[in-house]
């Protein structure tokens, strides 16, 4: 090759950090840069006898014919995976070259440049985040086989003993003393308590994995509210809690998910009732029409939240007394749930609390658009 077109590609390539060789018609290496003799181990003047078109690795692998056919149309190509018997002579792991081939044209020559870019780092992050992404869904997999199984091999024999308490409880509560009815009492209370928890847990889990489906229908929030609030009367009572409520004349047609409506409404009227010693429960509805939501205030004059846990009060197995002697049951996922619950419809939960006073829930949805 003659001086001046060396001088030229010394110029061009020498300072760039990719290896990079320089072939003639012949398939003889006419120029290497410094990047490429550091990594192949060879200089120049090592490679007189050498022809890319002779590598038996390159024919092996096809790429000394993508190699021809660059010379024969004069347009740039790649070759993966590049691999030739100079490197495979090293007795070292092989780089991953993606090599890019383009002809340079001068003095009445064509040359051949190949740019060796080296993909070693891009394909081992690739296939750890391929390795990442299959493990993660085969976590995945595993945590819905969970529940799945968890949920039927719990929740099915729970509710048989639910069932099957709840008939012996009223058909010997007759033929048993007070003292023997309590043992029965507190199988059915411990095992509704237990089988409540489970589905707390199964349903937040589906919700967090994004498995939860709704069924949204057009409803009215007051009907809901009233079914709800039924089924608290009578622990409300044994306490001396009065129940008051002041209802939106409106009717307060909203699209949501009844089980889901009334697991948030349940779990905001258990807690009113279980944190209230004494006082009143109010219950409140009505319209916010700038922006076309309904509400429900539920109030009570209970122990109250404090601000130190304020911040920690949606989170998932949040209690504010955590100690295990503490004076009300719970697994701390009512809360979490509600809030959860009226995110997926589209609404929110706010709640504005004095320690000593009482707490006040506000849960909040979009009204109906259909007419």
């Amino acid at each position: 090759m003659r001086k001046p077109l060396f001088k030229y590609f010394k110029t061009l390539y020498d300072q760039i950090p990719f290896p990079i060789q320089i072939i003639n018609e012949k398939g003889k290496i006419v120029y290497v840069n410094y990047s490429f003799a550091f990594q192949w181990g060879y200089n120049l003047s090592e490679l007189k006898e050498y022809s890319i078109f002779n590598d038996s690795v390159l024919k092996a692998s096809g790429a000394h014919k993508v190699i021809l056919d660059t010379f024969e149309k004069g347009t740039s190509s790649f070759i993966n995976n590049y691999a030739d018997s100079l490197l495979k002579s090293k007795e070292i792991t092989l780089p991953i070259f993606r090599t890019k081939l383009f002809p340079v044209s001068a003095e009445d020559e064509t040359h051949i440049v190949l740019f060796h870019d080296d993909q070693t780092e891009i394909v081992l992050a690739e296939t750890e985040v391929n390795k990442s992404r299959d493990n993660i869904k085969e976590t995945e997999r595993l945590k819905d086989t969970f529940l799945t199984v968890l949920s039927h091999e719990l929740r099915t024999p729970l509710n048989i003993i639910l069932g099957y308490s709840s008939i012996l409880r009223d058909s010997m509560k007759d033929k048993m003393s007070p003292d023997d009815t309590v043992y029965l009492d507190n199988l059915y209370s411990g095992s509704e308590r237990l089988f409540n928890s489970i589905t707390q847990m199964l349903e937040f889990a589906q919700i967090e994995a994004g498995n939860y489906v709704l069924n949204i229908e057009t409803i009215n929030l007051n009907s809901i509210i009233t079914n709800c609030i039924d089924a608290y009367r009578e622990s409300a009572f044994e306490k001396k809690i009065s129940i008051k409520t002041n209802f939106s004349k409106k009717k307060l047609l909203i699209d949501a998910d009844v089980q889901s409506l009334e697991n948030t409404i349940n779990n905001l009227l258990n807690n009113a009732v279980k944190f209230t010693r004494q006082g009143f429960i109010e219950i409140e509805t009505g319209i916010i029409e700038e922006r076309e939501v309904a509400i429900c205030k539920i109030q009570d004059s209970g122990v109250g939240i404090s601000t130190e846990y304020m911040d920690h009060l949606f989170r998932p197995f949040s209690q504010e007394d955590l100690k295990m002697e503490r004076n009300y049951e719970g697994n701390g996922l009512g809360l979490a749930l509600a809030k959860r619950y009226l995110e997926k419809m589209g609404g929110s939960l706010l709640v504005d609390s004095i320690k000593g006073v009482g707490s006040t829930f506000s849960l909040i949805l979009p009204l109906s658009q259909k007419k």
